[in-house]
């Protein structure tokens, strides 16, 4: 090692006694951050957003709507740019040593967190160690690869040693699911109370949530990057569930910028005064299917189902909000496979009677008094969504399917699928009782490995579709291994044939990006992996 500082150490990261015991005395007062403009006013960028944040705890909640304000507050230590490739950010480099097993990562010497604690390398590894191992683990801990060691090898200089090889370490590391708190304030707070005070390293620091209304975050003064900082006083971000209000409020001039904008309003944009942001997105829309729900685990009615689906009659629906899933993923993401099975509706049906699935008067068929009858929850949040669902919905009872649309708030959705999938985990009789479930998942690494590790059978709560075969965590394995490339796409491949094979979700299609803005706001640039950063973004009014 460099010195006789560099020690390796379990998971449990010892050495980081000495900085819990100052979070145990710490006093939360955070600098205000709020500046003026020289005018004295407060410059103010107002973002409007369908869906609220589920939490401010990033160890806790990563979907898009909470990562979207999250990583203003907090950063990793690298993240995926717009052109798709992996950039420092709290850390300045990185490489692979010799024994292919262990990732050394460097560290900025020149960062605070917001409460003006430093940054380091035993607030990286405390970090690590309460993803892996906290009580409940973090929501990392499901995609990053098994460690054996974190060793901080001094105070800007940290370790982590892998069990097994793995290609996409680094990568994994920039997405939002890895954001660095601030392990003084956590350990004051809590788990429950980190809502209430978040503090990490980003431009702009917490100053108010009121759920289902807004967020508001001020300017970090202090923040690090003096070139790419904070450029408003203050980011509010507001909850406006309907497009058309969304719309409406950016051409009244109460907000600066509406996102996910429906495709059919977009246009109206394209004027004087305004300007539009537009990219496919790497995000796909699909419907999971409970594998252990008393109907949908026989495989050969989860195969009927996805024969039903006309997806060309959805992308006439649907319109510009989207373009039709081919599989999980899309090119030119590595590891992408179409997977998605062919429309047949005949053949739907020869696999319904065959599993014995009797046509009834109304349509719908039944099979010992039970109807055919699949409850798919959805938030409806994304243009394009609800209107796919009932497309889909009318092509399954052409074949005497009944599927029942359920609209549930974000939160509590999420809530009864990770109740429902924890409980099946912990004793397999105790099945969850939702059926089908519409989820957007976005590839954040350039791989569909982010968006497929799910499935595999060590996800416990996170495991929504309760799906679990050896075969498939083999090839998810090979395909994040340090393999070649072309060794890692036969384990990508297999997955995608496995996919198709055991119809675990029904690809729909990957959703547009449409934002618009005032033509005040200077400096955004639209991310298609859905990564806001609003650092250097500005409203000149």
């Amino acid at each position: 090692m460099p010195d006789d500082r560099g020690q390796a150490v379990g998971l449990r990261c010892v050495r980081l006694l000495s900085l819990l015991l100052v979070g145990c005395l710490f006093m939360i007062a955070f600098p205000t951050g709020e500046a003026v403009g020289q005018d004295g006013s407060e410059s103010v960028l107002r973002i409007a957003r369908p869906d609220d944040v589920r939490a401010l705890n990033p160890l806790r909640q990563a979907n898009n709507s909470t990562s979207e304000v999250t990583y203003q507050i907090h950063e990793g230590l690298v993240t995926v740019n717009p052109d798709q490739e992996i950039a420092p950010v709290l850390a300045t480099g990185w490489e692979l040593l010799d024994d292919g097993l262990t990732y050394r990562v460097t560290l900025r010497d020149d960062v605070t967190f917001h409460s003006g604690e430093p940054f380091n390398a035993e607030a990286v590894a405390w970090n690590m160690d309460r993803q892996l191992n906290g009580d409940p683990p973090g929501i990392a801990a499901g995609l990053i690869p098994p460690m054996s060691a974190i060793t901080v090898v001094d105070d800007y200089t940290i370790d982590f040693t892998l069990e097994q090889p793995s290609g996409v370490f680094m990568a994994i590391l920039g997405a939002p699911l890895f954001m660095i708190v601030d392990p003084s304030v956590y350990e004051e707070l809590g788990d429950d109370g980190y809502d209430d005070g978040p503090s990490g390293t980003g431009p702009f620091m917490f100053d108010s949530w009121t759920p289902g209304v807004s967020v508001e975050l001020v300017a970090n003064e202090n923040y690090w990057d003096a070139d790419n900082g904070p450029e408003v006083d203050r980011v509010v971000f507001e909850v406006i569930p309907e497009a058309s209000a969304r719309a409406i409020a950016l051409q009244n001039g109460e907000i600066n910028m509406a996102f996910t904008v429906a495709a059919e309003e977009i246009d109206s944009f394209n004027t004087e005064g305004f300007q539009v942001f537009q990219t496919p997105s790497t995000r796909i829309i699909f419907i999971g299917l409970n594998t252990a729900d008393p109907i949908l685990e026989d495989v050969n009615v989860r195969r009927a189902l996805a024969h039903a689906i006309d997806l060309d009659q959805v992308q006439t629906i649907i319109g510009a909000n989207g373009t039709l899933a081919e599989g999980m993923g899309m090119e030119p993401a590595l590891g992408f496979f179409p997977s998605v099975r062919a429309y047949d509706p005949d053949e739907a049906m020869r696999l319904l009677d065959e599993a014995g699935w009797v046509v009834g008067s109304d349509g719908i068929r039944e099979k010992d008094g039970v109807a055919l009858e699949v409850n798919v929850q959805t938030q409806a949040s994304y243009p394009g969504e609800i209107e796919a669902l009932q497309v889909i919905q009318q092509q399954w009872r052409a074949v005497g399917a009944r599927m029942v649309i359920e609209r549930i708030e974000g939160g509590g959705m999420f809530a009864g699928l990770t109740a429902g999938a924890g409980a099946h985990a912990e004793d397999p009789t105790q099945i969850p009782s939702y059926q089908g479930f519409v989820l957007a998942s976005g590839i954040r690494t350039g791989e569909v490995g982010y968006i497929t590790e799910r499935p595999q059978c060590n996800q416990g709560a996170r495991g929504y579709e309760r799906y679990c075969n050896p075969e498939y965590d083999a090839a998810f394995e090979l395909s994040q291994s340090t393999a070649s490339v072309e060794e890692r796409l036969v384990g990508y491949r297999r997955m995608a044939e496995i996919f198709e094979e055991d119809v675990i979700r029904l690809p729909v299609f990957i959703l547009q990006i449409n934002v618009a803005a005032s033509d005040a706001v200077e400096g955004f640039v639209l991310n298609p992996n859905q990564s806001l950063s609003l650092r250097g973004v500005s409203v000149n009014d």
